[in-house]
C-alpha cells in the first residue's frame, strides 16, 4: 500500500504504483494523470502493513524495566519517594504519568548513559515508545 500526494495536497492511498492499481483506485483520467505525475516526482511513500505492525507489550516492558539492576541503582540516586511514584505509575499502566515522573526525576538526577541504553533496549524489544 502506498500513499501518493498529488500537487493539490491530497493524499491518496493506493494498492500499488502501476497502471492497474491506479485504474482500480480511480476511473478519472485527470486523477490518474495527477497520480502518475506525483509518482514521477517521487511524492509517494510506502505505508506500513497494519497486520505486520508490532503491538506494544507494556506488561513485558514494565516487568523487564523494573527488574533491571540499572533502575535499582538509579533508585538510590533519585530517592525512595520518586522511585516509588515511578514504579507505582508503571504498575498501574499509567504510561503518561510514568513518562512525566521519569522525565522529572531524570531532569533532577540524570541517569548514566549505560542505564539509558539498557532501558532503551528493553523499550525497543517490547515495541514501546518511551522517552529516556
Amino acid at each position: 500500500m502506498y500513499q501518493i500526494t498529488t500537487p493539490d495536497g491530497i493524499k491518496h492511498p493506493v494498492a500499488g504504483l502501476d497502471d492497474e492499481a491506479l485504474a482500480s483506485y480511480s476511473s478519472s483520467v485527470n486523477t490518474i494523470a495527477a497520480l502518475k505525475a506525483a509518482i514521477a516526482a517521487g511524492d509517494y511513500a510506502e505505508l506500513p502493513d497494519p497486520d505486520n505492525t508490532p503491538t506494544p507489550d507494556y506488561s513485558q516492558f514494565r516487568i523487564k524495566l523494573l527488574a533491571t539492576p540499572e533502575l535499582t541503582a538509579w533508585a538510590e540516586v533519585i530517592g525512595f519517594v520518586a522511585y516509588t511514584n515511578l514504579t507505582q505509575a508503571a504498575m498501574a499502566d499509567n504510561w503518561a504519568l510514568t513518562q512525566y515522573l521519569y522525565t522529572s526525576a531524570a531532569a533532577a538526577n540524570p541517569p548514566a548513559t549505560g542505564q539509558i541504553a539498557a532501558w532503551e533496549e528493553i523499550a525497543e524489544e517490547c515495541n514501546v515508545e518511551f522517552e529516556f
